[in-house]
Parts: structure tokens; sequence; C-alpha cells
């Protein structure tokens, strides 16, 4: 995003907005237009040609990409991320333009007026919050999941615990409302209990026949 930024003489305009964002009340609706003002800007920006090119290099011609959020501020003491930053799947390299804006809504899901309060209440900095952004080759799972390596039910380091819900994992990383199927495993014996069944009524899923166009 940085490069971006320097690439589109940008950089001052968002580091003054970035600025007004750490100190603006939420008394009005100041701070709403400032976030605002700060995602247009940076939804805006576009990746250069050197980059996407070496992007294109390293992905099959047909594949299907998601561009996923991995900010520095994710899943920290006292703050949990679910859901509060943008991942965006079902991209194609095919289409420049729809790839970049895809990487730049994960770019500016970091400036969320939600995004922006969530780090204010845990005391960090907007200037210390980064935004990098992942590209993977989308898989079309029927089950999706999410292993606690030490149980957060059962604090217990012979056990692992494992969330699971039909179809795309953004299911379960997105915070959609809904309980995953909930299940303990012993590490070191056969031991299984279900602690929850999944009540989800929908599942997300990418057909083959759809055109990748981020939707």
């Amino acid at each position: 995003m940085d490069l971006a930024l320097e690439e589109n003489k940008s950089t001052k305009k968002f580091m003054t907005l970035l600025q007004k964002i750490e100190t603006e009340g939420v008394e009005n609706d100041a701070l709403d237009k400032l976030c605002k003002q700060l995602q247009l800007l940076v939804s805006s920006l576009h990746l250069s040609d050197d980059i996407f090119d070496s992007i294109m290099s390293m992905f099959p011609d047909e594949a299907r990409l998601i561009v996923r959020s991995s900010a520095n501020v994710e899943d920290l003491a006292g703050m949990s991320a679910a859901g509060l930053y943008e991942s965006i799947p079902n991209v194609s390299l095919s289409n420049p333009t729809v790839f970049s804006d895809a990487v730049s809504q994960v770019w500016a899901s970091l400036f969320t007026r939600r995004a922006v309060l969530s780090r204010r209440a845990a005391g960090i900095s907007q200037k210390d919050a980064t935004m990098a952004v992942l590209v993977q080759e989308m898989l079309l799972p029927d089950l999706s999941f999410i292993l606690h390596t030490l149980s957060p039910t059962e604090q217990d380091h012979n056990i692992v615990e494992a969330e699971i819900a039909p179809g795309l994992g953004e299911t379960l990383a997105s915070g959609t409302r809904g309980t995953p199927w909930r299940v303990l495993s012993g590490k070191f014996d056969r031991t299984v209990r279900t602690l929850a069944f999944a009540n989800f009524s929908e599942e997300m899923a990418v057909s083959g026949a759809d055109p990748a166009d981020g939707e």
C-alpha cells in the first residue's frame, strides 16, 4: 500500500487523514467522514504493472484466487479481529482492474469506523496498523475448519478443538452469525467429543461456471 500511495502521489494526503482519525471524537459524524475519505483514497489505488506481472507469474491462467487480509493488528491480546477486515474471494488475474480493485478493497478495510474504534479501544495507534494482502489459489471444499492446537474450552495441552463449517472457510473467519460444528479430540488417543452442532443455514461456495469477478 505504501508503494501504491507513493506512485499515486497520495502519501501526504493519506498521512494527514491518518493523523486526524487518531484524535477525532465520536460525538458527531466527523470521524465517519474521515474514515470514508481514507477508504475512498486507498480504494482508488492500483497495483503497479511490475507487481501485477509478478503475481500473475505465480498462478495458472485460469486460477480462481482469494485476496485475503493480513493485518499486523489482528487477534491481539484483548482484541479479536474476526470479520473486522475484508477478504475478497473468487478473483481472477485475467482482469487486472478487478484484481487490483480487490487488493485496494482489502487495504481500505483497515480504515472502517469499526476497525478504527476497535484499535482505539485496544490502545493501538492508527499509524501502527498496517495491512498486508495474501493472494491464494482457492479450493472448493465440502468442509472448512479452524483448528485450535490448545483447546480454548478445556485449556488442556493434550486436546485440540476444531470448528467446522460447510463450504468456504470465510463462513468461519468472517464472524458470520451462527454456530459451527465444534469437536474436541485427544492428541494422543482417539477420543472425540462433540461440543456443538452447526446451525448455519447456508454455505459459501463458488460455482465453476460463474465468472471470477470477486462476487
